[in-house]
């Protein structure tokens, strides 16, 4: 976070693992998800957004809360971010989820296509070979969205 506070012309939503501070500033909206799906019968999702600040941070920040209520119980998120203004829900699914996106993105590409293995001794054999993995895969997401 120290990183993050010295660079002028950056804005960040990154994760945060759950601790028992998080969790007490979560609680109302853990009960409120918990009730909506008692009283609906399906899955429900909460957004709330809070002030908090961990020990190493030199200043509080906003955190955003998402709740899930579903069958298998409820299932609680955060994300830290100095984006003030930005809707709760819109900075968590358009900008926290298409980070994970892109992350299963490169491990589908490495993972399916085998695109890690750039074992030979020469750069040039190797950004050949991860630009012909690359194309594959654009083909295989291309079949995949359109089929």
């Amino acid at each position: 976070m120290q990183w993050i506070d010295e660079q002028p012309a950056l804005s960040y939503v990154t994760g945060l693992t759950s601790n028992a501070v998080l969790n007490t500033l979560a609680r109302e909206v853990v009960e409120q998800a918990k009730r909506a799906y008692a009283s609906r019968g399906h899955k429900v999702t909460r957004f709330h957004s809070t002030r908090y600040q961990a020990g190493t941070w030199s200043r509080a920040r906003r955190v955003v809360i998402k709740v899930e209520g579903c069958e298998q119980g409820v299932h609680t998120r955060f994300v830290v971010t100095d984006m003030e203004h930005a809707r709760t829900q819109v900075l968590y699914q358009h900008i926290s989820c298409a980070r994970g996106q892109m992350e299963n993105d490169i491990k589908e590409h490495t993972l399916y296509l085998k695109s890690d293995r750039t074992s030979c001794h020469r750069f040039e054999a190797n950004q050949l070979r991860l630009f012909l993995h690359s194309a594959a895969y654009i083909l295989l997401e291309t079949l995949r969205r359109e089929v």
